[in-house]
């Protein structure tokens, strides 16, 4: 019963993450001082980073980061898992971490938005 629980979590936590990739991982767009140039960060945390399908992902995610670089907008692609998908307790902290660091930055653009104003 409890594996079940585990894996459900696990799921769920895949879910959310996949969510965050494509949504919330993402900074706003901000212009540069020369007014061209967009900026964006895209984090992908996958599952784990040994398997085939996972380094699809992976490259996939880099092709997608220079499409948009040869657009004008430039990526920051961050790229962080565990090695192994069976290591449920690295996915969960790689997760948290990621969350830490979108907060931070979160935190980091108010401040500099209201002192800007």
């Amino acid at each position: 019963m409890k594996g079940k629980f585990v894996m459900r979590k696990s799921v769920g936590l895949l879910v959310v993450l996949s969510a965050l990739t494509f949504s919330g991982c993402a900074r706003p767009e901000t212009t540069s001082t020369a007014g061209s140039q967009k900026n964006l960060t895209i984090a992908v945390i996958p599952k784990g980073t040994t398997h085939e399908f996972w380094k699809s992902i992976h490259a996939g995610s880099i092709k997608a980061a220079q499409a948009l670089s040869a657009q004008g907008t430039q990526v920051e692609l961050i790229w962080k898992g565990p090695l192994r998908e069976d290591d449920r307790e690295q996915q969960i902290q790689r997760c948290e971490a990621a969350l830490q660091e979108l907060r931070r930055q979160e935190t980091m653009r108010g401040s500099i938005q209201s002192h800007n104003s």
